[in-house]
């Protein structure tokens, strides 16, 4: 699983945040004249991490578990679990040959964690530095892996 320090943005700058964490844009992701959340997550994995990653996604593996709601910044999230068919080092290597336009700003913050080493999550979880609409949604990806 990767999350990263949020650096570059405008909510919550410097807590800690889902790896990709993107906007919906009225016009970038429109599908068949409907706006499509589904569309966001590629288009983010995109942007911040990179195309050649993105092509590497299907529609059955952007799987969406729920939303939550930030009370700090009245700021709505949907949560998604990607299943991209790559290891960390291809991910990895991927980005570096072809990085998304936003991905040279995340690299250095970007952090790797294997979803069944429960004592790291728990003690990363456990820390004041989260954007709590991504705490939600990183306990949420969690509870699925889980079950």
């Amino acid at each position: 699983m990767l999350y990263g320090r949020r650096c570059a943005t405008s909510v919550n700058p410097g807590l800690l945040g889902c790896s990709i964490a993107e906007g919906m844009h009225r016009t970038h992701d429109v599908v068949n004249g409907r706006l499509d959340p589904f569309h966001t997550v590629v288009r983010g994995v995109e942007e911040e991490l990179s195309p050649i990653v993105a092509r590497t996604l299907h529609d059955p593996e952007v799987i969406l578990l729920g939303c939550s709601f930030s009370l700090e910044n009245f700021h709505p999230y949907l949560i998604f679990l990607l299943r991209a068919p790559l290891t960390q080092d291809e991910v990895v290597a991927k980005c570096r040959e072809n990085p998304g336009i936003d991905y040279r700003e995340r690299e250095p913050h970007l952090r790797w964690t294997h979803h069944a080493e429960a004592s790291e999550w728990e003690t990363l979880l456990g820390r004041g530095d989260w954007d709590a609409g991504c705490r939600a949604a990183m306990m949420r990806v969690l509870e699925f892996l889980r079950s």
